[in-house]
């Protein structure tokens, strides 16, 4: 991606990402062109992966209700598909666990740290190095998300900027490319816009469903290797102390990435969309239009060129009709991917038929045909090539298929 004029670099934004999960314009082909393979869950059951269990369908709709108000972050069209998608089953399952909000959001992090105390830690690690890593893989987790969240919103503000940051590349051979009216690419140009956006705003999307996901996948790092310090071992105040420790390592991460990977702000009315018109070279360089040309026409131009190109209406309509006819008699005779009326396939009453060719066997006498009583060795059994009617055959046989 390039980046455009006056750009400053910016610290990383503290706040979630928030997008309209129904971002695809309504003139999108619909789901009947394109579907992806969901099982919808019954309400009365429940999913279970490993220890952990997802809630039923009516209470986790319930819980994202209460944690995500106003539906902007939690992937609630998701749901459907926790049979068919292992990641989806995961953070679902997860997210039932820990009844949370997963968010990249440094405000709430800080105010979780001021406001601890020695009181607020009922749970910590047995020790230094189980300590170190699990912190490892959550901040790297964290950065990870924080990667994601930096893309999402670059890709988010590009897209309600109505800027492509990338040019799709079609490639698809028509004859007579050069020879299309102008407007045509044009309209090729404004496809690959309306492509490129609807492929931004679903990145979005799948990129939203990362960074909560690696949220999601540190609080179970560091739930799973929590121990109580008292000795009620009371687990309600497990959580306090999940967050805890996922505060300080949402900092750490932070400021690695600020060392790291400095983040720019594009200023995206200024930004030069990646989308050009796909004109030919003729129309770029105002030149005259090229001749038309068809490689089928080699062999035509040739009798032109020798003169042996008969133009009376009788020869032409002769010619004609007897290409029509080899054209029919090709496709009736053969088993090749052409239909006719008379073709065996569409007639089921007639028997279906091969054509095989043998391959004759090279011996350095050709002359003298072998026969039965021969040194030859019988085991051998000559090749067998099916029939290609678009290749020069010497000699075939005609063989039934009970042969």
């Amino acid at each position: 991606m390039s980046t455009a004029t006056n750009m400053k670099k910016k610290p990383l934004s503290r706040n979630c990402t928030k997008v309209n999960l129904n971002i695809i314009p309504e003139s999108q082909p619909t789901s009947d062109d394109i579907q992806i393979p969901s099982v919808h869950i019954p309400v009365t059951t429940t999913t279970t992966t490993s220890a952990n269990t997802i809630l039923k369908k009516e209470e986790l709709l319930k819980l994202i209700e209460e944690i995500d108000p106003s539906s902007t972050l939690i992937p609630i069209y998701l749901i459907d598909n926790i049979p068919d998608d292992i990641l989806v089953e995961k953070y679902f399952c997860l997210l039932s666990k820990f009844k949370t909000l997963p968010q990249l959001n440094g405000t709430f992090y800080e105010d979780i740290l001021k406001s601890s105390n020695d009181t607020y830690l009922t749970h910590n690690f047995k020790d230094q190095e189980r300590m170190n890593n699990t912190m490892k893989e959550v901040v790297i987790n964290f950065m990870s998300a924080m990667q994601s969240s930096t893309c999402s919103t670059n890709l988010n503000d590009a897209s309600n900027a109505n800027k492509a940051v990338f040019n799709p590349k079609v490639t698809l051979k028509v004859p007579n490319y050069n020879n299309m009216q102008k407007s045509t690419f044009y309209e090729i140009a404004a496809a690959k816009k309306y492509f490129a956006s609807c492929i931004q705003q679903i990145m979005v999307k799948g990129q939203l469903f990362v960074q909560q996901l690696k949220v999601l996948e540190s609080m179970e790092l560091i739930d799973v290797n929590l121990q109580s310090t008292t000795t009620n071992n009371e687990d309600s105040n497990k959580l306090n102390s999940t967050l805890f420790f996922l505060s300080i390592a949402f900092f750490k991460a932070e400021t690695e990435m600020m060392k790291k990977v400095p983040t720019k702000e594009y200023k995206w009315n200024e930004y030069k969309s990646k989308i050009t018109v796909p004109l030919p070279a003729w129309r770029r360089e105002s030149k005259a239009p090229p001749l038309t040309y068809c490689r089928h026409a080699d062999l035509l131009i040739k009798k032109f060129e020798n003169n042996v190109v008969s133009f009376e209406p009788a020869v032409v309509l002769n010619e004609n009709k007897h290409a029509w006819t080899k054209l029919e008699n090709d496709v009736t005779n053969t088993d090749g991917k052409g239909s006719s009326q008379n073709h065996s396939s569409n007639n089921p009453a007639l028997p279906k038929r091969k054509l095989w060719v043998r391959k004759r066997i090279k011996n350095c006498n050709q002359n003298q045909r072998r026969s039965s009583n021969s040194n030859y060795n019988q085991n051998h059994k000559p090749r067998r090539f099916k029939y290609n009617s678009e290749q020069h055959i010497s000699s075939a046989v005609l063989l039934s298929d009970e042969e």
